[in-house]
C-alpha cells in the first residue's frame, strides 16, 4: 500500500480494500492551556483527544491511514492545525469538539459542520456522518450545517467539524465522559466516513 500521508505508518491488513489509499487527518480540538469548554470537572480537550484516538484505531483497522494534529495534551494554533492538513497529501479532515449552550441546558445532540453550500464534498461527508450517527439509538443527532470556522475555511481538502454533544446538558456530558459512549461515537463517525468513501468508489 502506498503511504499516502507520508507519516511512516505501516499498512494494516483489512477487507476494506476500497479505502486502501485513503488518508484522514483527525484534529482533536483544543489542548494544553486551551481546555476548550469546561463544565465542572469536565474539560472538552480531554474528550476530544480520547475520541480522536478511538477513531484513529477504527480507521486504521480498516486500512485507512491517519494523521493526528495532536496525540497528547498540547496546545496547537488553528493555523498549525490547518497546516498539518494542507502540507499532507490527505483526503479528508475531521475536527472533533464538544458544544455548550448556556441559554438552554436541555439542548443536546451531535452536530456536523462544513464551510459553505459550495463545499459539496465536505457537505457530503457531514451528511454521511450525521446519517450514520443517527442510526444509533444511543446518540442524539441534530443537523449537518454550514459555519465559517477557521479550520473549515482554511483547509484545502474536504473538511468537517463535529460537535459531539453539549457539555451544558448534564445527561449528555456524563455520556461524553463514558469510554463506551466515546467508542460508539467513534464507530458511527467512522461508518459515516466509510459510507462516503464507498459512495465515491461506486459512483
Amino acid at each position: 500500500m502506498r503511504n499516502k500521508c507520508g507519516n511512516g505508518a505501516a499498512p494494516i491488513t483489512s477487507t476494506a480494500d476500497y479505502a486502501s489509499k485513503f488518508c484522514v487527518i483527525i484534529d482533536a480540538g483544543h489542548g494544553g492551556s486551551d481546555g476548550g469548554t469546561v463544565s465542572g470537572k469536565i474539560i472538552e480537550k480531554d474528550i476530544n483527544l480520547s475520541v480522536a484516538l478511538k477513531l484513529k484505531t477504527i480507521l486504521e483497522d480498516n486500512n485507512i491511514e491517519v494523521i493526528l494534529t495532536r496525540n497528547s495534551d498540547e496546545k496547537m494554533s488553528l493555523a498549525q492545525r490547518t497546516s498539518v492538513a494542507n502540507d499532507s497529501n490527505a483526503d479528508f479532515f475531521i475536527s472533533l469538539h464538544c458544544n455548550y449552550y448556556e441559554d438552554d441546558a436541555q439542548i443536546a445532540g451531535l452536530e456536523c459542520y462544513y464551510n459553505s453550500p459550495d463545499a459539496t464534498e465536505s457537505k457530503a461527508y457531514a451528511e454521511s456522518i450525521i446519517h450514520a450517527v443517527s442510526l444509533s439509538n444511543d446518540v442524539k443527532t441534530r443537523d449537518a450545517k454550514t459555519e465559517n470556522y477557521y479550520v473549515l475555511r482554511n483547509t484545502q481538502i474536504p473538511a468537517v467539524l463535529v460537535e459531539m454533544g453539549f457539555l451544558s446538558n448534564y445527561s449528555e456530558s456524563q455520556k461524553l465522559l463514558s469510554d463506551d459512549y466515546q467508542e460508539i461515537l467513534a464507530q458511527r463517525m467512522a461508518e459515516g466516513i466509510f459510507n462516503k468513501i464507498k459512495g465515491d468508489e461506486n459512483s
